[in-house]
């Protein structure tokens, strides 16, 4: 707590308490690395019921200037809601793993046009992988209006 500058009465230290990063306990697992460590511990911890089923929803709000419009401002809403699978892919595995894993194709595949180190949000990225999760089904629905103040 002291090092992350928080309080150690507070919730973070309780949730990290709560995980088991705090305990004496051995854990059991063969682990190299502290990844691997809390990787087992989120797994532990972090378990679905059976037939259980998780939620991501993803709120962007972008407010928008137009100097020449007449200083004109529009605000765009960009949502997402996707549900996992009861027994089968979290949606959160949906989210994350997929375009990860569509990434990867294009670069294997030699269908991406770059070279080095680049962040998703180059268009030659984004617009390739955002067009295959909408044909999966995993799209965003954008609303357009005036900003709310």
């Amino acid at each position: 707590a002291q090092f992350l500058n928080i309080s150690p009465t507070g919730k973070i230290m309780e949730n990290l308490k709560w995980l088991g990063l705090f305990s004496d306990e051995k854990i059991g697992i063969p682990a190299k690395t502290s990844a691997e460590v809390l990787i087992h511990l989120l797994k532990k911890k972090l378990v679905l019921p059976p037939n259980a089923r998780d939620m991501v929803i993803l709120v962007h709000k972008l407010v928008a200037r137009f100097p020449e419009k007449g200083d004109q401002r529009r605000e765009i809403v960009s949502t997402m809601v996707e549900y996992g699978e009861p027994g089968g892919f979290t949606a959160i595995s949906k989210t994350v793993g997929l375009p990860a894993a569509i990434a990867t194709k294009l670069i294997l595949t030699n269908q991406l046009p770059l070279t080095g180190c680049h962040i998703p949000t180059h268009p030659a990225i984004y617009e390739t992988v955002l067009g295959e999760l909408t044909a999966m089904g995993l799209r965003f629905k954008e609303v357009e209006r005036e900003p709310q103040e």
